[in-house]
């Protein structure tokens, strides 16, 4: 279904989910809104004390009297459909359920209002009241079922198609109007029923036809107020009584004044009539009624409209004073400006003569920038985007593709472009054209058929009122042989490591067992047939079990470095803090029997494996206690961020290296001390620099003799790790 403007159904109520935005119509100032509200609520509650007024058998709940006409409990439910939804809908505009509601609401009441109104001028009895009071479970007899009041159908229609307008009307300010307008006739209409309660003329709230109930006229009036309200101020009637304007002042005085000396008069008229006071006396009383307010009124205006002439007559007197020092203001910049206009022409002359100078230094500048352009050793071209021919360009564009000068005018991009096909090769255009710039390697093919590798710089310049792209051609197809090549050697190079590490770890797992025979036999002939040879061979013996020892060490420290690489764990955010704990629960013996000292800055969290993450700070930390001076060693952990990666370090107090042994000490089996001094195989540092290095890191040392070590290593950060 279409809507107002060509909108379908799911446009007019919301195009995101049960939301929509509030209607433009809408009155969006918190006064009007609570204003809407409130006359929602008594219209509801109106219609409320008419329903518990019939179901409880207390009818003048639905009259406000035992003298007065009750309303129908048909009426009662729709004032509480149309209060209550309305107030639904203005108080959550942004829900779709609370306009569907009122809408729904609306219709149903149009309809009932409509069909008495269709009994009203046929004459033909249709039972709509009898029919719905029935669904209610009121019992017709108990009020004299019959249709609608007339003027109570013409007013729920008039009011229905007010509220369908503004729902339906999305933004349309003209239909905004025109629901504020019904709505301004059925409270005329319901205020002459009201002042017909009020002076008891039965004639204006229905005479000889059905009459319309008090509360109903009151009802009545306070829903036009709320869907006026709802309109807002910018349509009639409100338009003519909101503002600070002396217009919207007088408006709204005078509606006032009437409004009380009319309510005023009524309510004396009944009081003095039902005193039976005599008619002189009681013409004087309502005179006194109409000039009392009117003076009042009257005095208030004056006073109003006065003030508002005097601070309009102060105001021109000032804005005439304002007028004579803004002339005497003027006489002054005029003599200043002629004495500027004389500044400006000696100005003038001096830029004309600087202009002069730049039109030579720009000359200077073509010149330079021409030698540039011609000499360069890259392909320099000035390329229309829409036609992608290159309007100038150097010789070098040209040669570099085999192609004359006169040739290479009548070329197209797509003419030479290789990688990209032409709807890729548009689509380029588009993006630099968008983003200003772009830098990108492609092919392009010669004129004799080759391929060439080029780096493309190209970017917008405005020339002469339009854009063109000044592009960089460089051909790089030499470069790229030579990165070919590079990458060639650098997987023969790294499947060479990698045979070279298998070779290692099966080597020394090889070497194993028939090691271990050598030592096992060698430590029976030393301990069977110790003292039974001369003492050559007692010593050859002990050499022997002592070099298989070493050896068979050097092996196990071998295989260990060829596992680095060849039983290393996948990387998985490892928490440092943890593997550090790890690392001195190993070292705890060593840690006791040397006094060491272990401390400590917080470390992150990166991507790592985390076994090897210990095993080098263990090392780390085990060599900062091996190689220490006689006091005790102490012993300091700590990591910080440099830019895209975590730098640990390991500072100690010990022995410290020399310059010249800072690269020595990472390789394999290097030691700067004798084994007897500081034991071991001297390949720790070794297998440190390989679990950096698998990372993506790298090791150093800085270093004094006897001041001590400090050992870095890096580890990459991250993204979503390498945190504190």
């Amino acid at each position: 279904m279409s809507g107002p403007d060509g909108m379908t159904e799911s446009e007019i109520f919301s195009q995101h989910g049960i939301f929509e935005k509030p209607p433009a119509h809408l009155a969006t100032g918190a006064f009007f809104r609570r204003m809407v509200q409130v006359c929602c609520v008594i219209t509801a509650g109106l219609g409320v004390l008419g329903m518990i007024g019939w179901s409880s058998g207390l009818q003048n709940l639905a009259s406000f009297g035992s003298n007065y006409i009750p309303m129908s409990p048909v009426v009662a439910l729709a004032l509480i459909l149309l209060g209550g939804t309305w107030f639904l809908y203005v108080h959550t505009p942004e829900y779709r359920f609370g306009r569907v509601c009122a809408l729904a609401s609306a219709f149903f009441v149009l309809l009932i209002a409509l069909l008495n109104l269709i009994q009203f001028l046929t004459d033909v009895h249709i039972g709509i009241e009898e029919f719905l009071a029935g669904i209610m479970g009121v019992n017709p007899e108990t009020y004299g079922a019959g249709p609608m009041p007339s003027i109570v159908a013409a007013s729920f229609f008039l009011a229905c198609s007010a509220m369908i307008l503004l729902l339906l009307a999305s933004t349309r300010r003209r239909a905004a109007g025109l629901s504020a307008g019904i709505s301004f006739v059925v409270i005329l209409v319901n205020l002459v029923i009201l002042l017909g309660y009020l002076y008891g003329s039965r004639e204006l709230f229905g005479g000889e036809i059905r009459p319309v109930a008090l509360p109903v006229g009151a009802a009545f009036v306070v829903l036009g107020l709320a869907i006026i309200a709802t309109v807002g101020p910018d349509h009639f009637p409100l338009r003519i009584l909101v503002g600070t304007s002396v217009s919207a002042l007088l408006r709204r005085s005078f509606l006032l004044v009437i409004s009380v000396v009319i309510l005023t008069d009524g309510l004396v008229y009944n009081i003095l009539l039902h005193l039976k006071v005599n008619v002189a006396l009681l013409s004087a009383l309502s005179s006194l009624i109409y000039v009392l307010p009117a003076s009042i009124v009257v005095t208030y205006i004056a006073r109003v409209v006065g003030g508002k002439m005097d601070r309009v007559e102060l105001e021109r007197e000032q804005a005439l004073e304002e007028l004579r020092i803004h002339e005497n203001h003027l006489e002054e910049l005029v003599e200043e400006r002629v004495g500027e206009i004389k500044i400006i022409n000696e100005q003038l002359k001096r830029e004309i003569s600087d202009r002069k100078g730049v039109e030579e230094r720009l000359r200077e500048s073509e010149i330079r920038y021409r030698s540039l352009f011609e000499q360069s050793p890259d392909g320099i071209l000035i390329v229309d985007p829409e036609t992608t021919v290159a309007i100038e360009f150097n010789e070098i564009a040209h040669h570099q593709l085999g192609y004359t000068q006169e040739e290479f005018k009548r070329l197209r991009i797509f003419d030479y472009e290789a990688k990209e096909k032409t709807e890729e090769t548009k689509a380029h255009i588009q993006r630099v054209l968008k983003e200003g710039r772009a830098d990108f390697e492609t092919l392009h093919r010669t004129k004799d058929g080759k391929l060439r590798n080029v780096l493309v710089t190209v970017q917008t310049l405005e020339l002469s009122g339009r854009i063109v792209f000044h592009a960089i051609f460089r051909d790089i197809t030499e470069r790229k042989l030579v990165e070919e090549e590079l990458a060639r050697r650098a997987a023969e190079l790294a499947r060479s490591n990698a045979e070279l590490e298998q070779f290692a770890y099966i080597a020394s797992h090889d070497l194993q067992e028939p090691l271990r025979t050598v030592i096992n036999f060698t430590q029976l002939l030393a301990e069977n047939y110790k003292g039974k040879l001369d003492k050559d061979a007692d010593e050859f013996i002990e050499y022997t079990v002592d070099a298989s020892t070493r050896m068979k060490k050097m092996i196990d420290d071998l295989l260990m470095y060829s596992r680095v690489s060849t039983r290393g764990k996948p990387f998985a955010p490892t928490d440092c803090e943890t593997v550090l704990n790890q690392a001195l629960d190993n070292l705890k013996m060593a840690i006791e029997e040397s006094g060491a000292i272990v401390t400590r800055d917080p470390l992150p969290t990166v991507m790592a494996d985390a076994s090897q993450i210990a095993e080098l700070l263990q090392n780390l930390i085990s060599n900062a206690i091996k190689f220490r001076r006689e006091q005790p060693p102490r012993v300091h952990v700590s990591a910080e961020q440099n830019e895209n990666q975590w730098v640990f370090s390991v500072r100690d107090n010990g022995i410290g290296i020399a310059p010249e042994y800072f690269e020595r000490i990472f390789m394999l089996f290097q030691r700067l001390h004798s084994a007897k001094e500081y034991p071991g195989t001297g390949i720790g540092l070794a297998i440190c620099k390989k679990i950096v290095e698998r990372h993506g890191g790298r090791i150093w040392v800085e270093s004094e003799p006897a001041k001590g070590s400090i050992f870095y290593f890096s580890i990459p950060a991250r993204r979503g790790v390498g945190r504190y």
